[in-house]
């Protein structure tokens, strides 16, 4: 089930008692960009709308770090997995330092590569350095998270289920009653304390749209999901 951006930002008005628009104390624009910032966060934290990128990188003898493909670098932690397409092997991430271990160690090892590390270097691209460093030409396909669109209208779609709608909406709703003003609490006759209430009623609908989002992955797998 998805939702939309007015019916959500209808949802959150209602929590934060701010319906009259001729005194709005949040603007339907102020609103949208916290509920974007929010969605973004959601989906991020339970791997939603996971896309396969073909030919991410093209591997070449001899040369160890490569820039992802266009796609996949949305955000530095949107890429989940690296296969090689020689065998569809599914490489290991591993943190970046550990990555500089393996080099210092074993420098000159070359073969089929089993892990990677991800960096951004300073023009904010993502890149990836490969272990052992290739010996054959080769290419990787990535999965990564497609992370949804910004909230620019009403008719903006929301990708989450029931459960990650209803965190949407109390995280906004936390998040706009925290940077309100006393004043601004008073208007809405709004309790100072309500904010810490719906950032944890929020986190409490988040768990059950991470675990919603789990056992969509694993139905009929008989496996536990393992993130690379």
């Amino acid at each position: 089930m998805s939702s939309t951006a007015g019916d959500a930002l209808k949802n959150v008005r209602a929590l934060l008692n701010d319906q009259v628009g001729s005194r709005y104390v949040r603007t339907n624009e102020q609103v949208r960009n916290v509920m974007s910032n929010q969605m973004q966060f959601i989906a991020s934290d339970t791997y939603g709308g996971l896309t396969k990128q073909t030919t991410a990188c093209t591997l070449t003898p001899g040369v160890d770090t490569y820039t992802v493909a266009p796609s996949a670098t949305r955000i530095i932690y949107s890429v989940v997995a690296l296969i090689r397409v020689s065998d569809l092997y599914v490489m290991r991430k591993v943190p970046f330092d550990a990555m500089l271990e393996f080099k210092r160690a074993t420098a000159t090892a070359t073969g089929k590569p089993d892990r990677y590390a991800i960096y951004e270097d300073d023009s904010q691209v993502v890149k990836v350095v490969l272990y052992p460093t290739p010996s054959s030409t080769d290419t990787l396909d990535a999965w990564y998270m497609d992370l949804p669109d910004a909230l620019t209208t009403d008719s903006s779609v929301i990708p989450f289920g029931t459960f990650g709608v209803k965190a949407l909406e109390l995280l906004t709703a936390a998040e706009l009653a925290a940077s309100m003003t006393p004043e601004d609490l008073a208007a809405c006759k709004l309790s100072p304390a309500i904010a810490a209430k719906w950032q944890a009623d929020g986190q409490k609908f988040l768990a059950l749209e991470r675990e919603r989002t789990a056992r969509v992955s694993q139905a009929g797998s008989g496996i536990t999901r393992r993130y690379i």
